[in-house]
C-alpha cells in the first residue's frame, strides 16, 4: 500500500494536483507502522511546511492529528509534541467549523509552530 500511495504523490506532484496532502495523511501511518517513524514525520512535516507556505490548509488537522499519533506511539518520550499536535489539530478543526462557507480558511500559525519534532 506505501508504494502505491508513493506513486500516487509522486504523480500528483508532477501535475500539480491538489491532493497531495490527503495521501501524505494516508502514507504517513504506513511508514509508521513499517517501522519507518522518521520517514513518516518527515513527510509530514514537508507537507505542514508546504500548507504553511501556500495556504492549501484543507488536510492540515488531519496530518497534525496523525503526527501526534506517530509520535506518541514511537516516541514515548514525545508527549509533549505529540499532545501540541493533537491541540493544533483540535484548533484547526474548530476554526475550519467555524468557517463554513468560507472559501479561504486562514488560521494562527502558532498552533502549527507548536507542533514540531522534537
Amino acid at each position: 500500500m506505501a508504494f502505491r500511495l508513493q506513486e500516487s504523490i509522486a504523480g500528483i506532484e508532477a501535475r500539480g494536483g491538489p491532493f497531495r496532502q490527503a495521501l501524505i495523511a494516508r502514507l504517513a501511518p504506513c511508514y509508521s507502522m513499517m517501522g519507518r517513524n522518521d520517514e513518516a514525520v518527515r513527510i509530514l512535516d514537508e507537507a505542514l511546511a508546504h500548507v504553511e507556505r501556500t495556504g492549501e490548509k484543507f488536510w492540515q488537522a488531519e496530518m497534525l492529528r496523525v503526527k501526534g499519533e506517530v509520535l506518541l506511539v514511537h516516541r514515548r518520550t514525545a508527549t509533549a509534541s505529540a499532545e501540541a499536535c493533537f491541540r493544533a489539530a483540535l484548533e484547526v478543526a474548530r476554526a475550519r467549523s467555524q468557517m463554513v462557507g468560507v472559501t479561504c480558511i486562514r488560521k494562527p500559525r502558532a498552533a502549527a509552530a507548536r507542533c514540531r519534532s522534537p
